[in-house]
């Protein structure tokens, strides 16, 4: 006796010897992945499926990629002006753009001869001080 069919898509292949035709691609694609020694073809995941789990699985690597947010711009305080580590740069930066900050130079163990000189030079408020401080720490 013949059993009967459960599902729609089994009452149309029930005469038939055929697979239906997913099952058919599924298997091709199974086939063809490991005659090639790779993977199955995408063909048998739907397109959605692909896109959602395209974005899941690629996020991560694409933040590792250098897509971080840029650093904040760097603030001109005194503590900036008189911190022996500050780079060179930014110490010129200073030099030529913050007269305010100017003073501030003079007091930074890391500033070169030439930034003093530069300094002494174009002037500003307090440096007329700050170089007399620091010529009188170096008499005493």
């Amino acid at each position: 006796m013949r059993r009967a069919p459960r599902r729609a898509t089994d009452r149309l292949n029930a005469g038939s010897r055929r697979p239906p035709r997913r099952a058919r691609r599924m298997r091709r694609a199974a086939e063809s992945a490991g005659a090639a020694g790779r993977a199955p073809k995408s063909t048998v995941m739907p397109k959605r499926l692909k896109t959602i789990r395209g974005i899941t699985m690629n996020a991560p690597a694409r933040r590792r990629r250098g897509l971080q947010p840029p650093a904040p711009p760097l603030r001109l305080t005194p503590q900036v002006a008189s911190d022996p580590l500050t780079d060179e740069d930014v110490l010129w930066h200073i030099a030529e753009h913050a007269p305010e900050l100017r003073m501030w130079l003079i007091a930074n163990t890391a500033a070169t001869p030439e930034l003093l000189e530069y300094v002494s030079q174009v002037g500003g408020p307090g440096v007329a001080r700050g170089f007399e401080v620091l010529f009188a720490s170096l008499e005493g």
